[in-house]
C-alpha cells in the first residue's frame, strides 16, 4: 500500500514540476537559437558594410552607418538596438608595403523572448537582451578595379 502512495507522490511531482523544465528548456533553445542566428547575422552586415566602402575608400562616419542601417534594414532590426561605434584605421605592413585599413565594431541588442530569460538577463545585465559585439577589419586596397 505504502508504494502505491509513493509512485503516484512521483507522478504528481512531475506534472508539478515539468512545464516549469519545459519552459526553461524549450525556451532557452529558441531564445539562445534566435541570438546565434542575430550575432551571424551581425557578422556578415559588419563584412558586407566596411568591404563595401573599402572597396570604394570610404572612410566617413555617415556615409558607413548609411550602409549598416541599410543592410539591418533588410533584417528587420530595430535601428535603436544597434550600437555603431566609431570608426578606426589601423594600419598594416605586407610584404614590405603599408596599407590603411577600415575597423568597424558594432554592438546589437538581441530580444530574449521568454520570461524565465528576460527575468534572468534584467537582474544580471540590467536589460533584458543578450549583447552581441563583432568587430570587422578591412585593408583599403592601394589598386582599386574597375567593376
Amino acid at each position: 500500500m505504502k508504494r502505491r502512495r509513493i509512485k503516484g507522490q512521483a507522478l504528481v511531482e512531475l506534472a508539478l514540476f515539468f512545464p516549469f523544465f519545459l519552459l526553461i528548456i524549450l525556451g532557452g533553445i529558441i531564445d539562445f537559437g534566435f541570438a546565434f542566428y542575430n550575432y551571424i547575422s551581425l557578422q556578415q552586415v559588419a563584412n558586407d558594410s566596411v568591404q563595401w566602402a573599402a572597396d570604394r575608400e570610404i572612410t566617413t562616419f555617415g556615409e558607413i552607418s548609411g550602409a549598416v542601417h541599410k543592410n539591418i534594414a533588410k533584417l528587420g532590426w530595430k535601428a535603436a538596438l544597434l550600437t555603431i561605434h566609431p570608426l578606426e584605421f589601423p594600419e598594416f605592413t605586407s610584404l614590405g608595403e603599408d596599407y590603411k585599413g577600415i575597423k568597424l565594431t558594432l554592438t546589437y541588442n538581441s530580444p530574449v523572448y521568454t520570461p524565465f530569460y528576460q527575468t534572468m538577463f534584467s537582474a544580471t545585465l540590467g536589460t533584458p537582451y543578450i549583447p552581441l559585439r563583432t568587430s570587422v577589419t578591412y585593408r583599403i586596397s592601394k589598386v582599386l578595379k574597375k567593376r
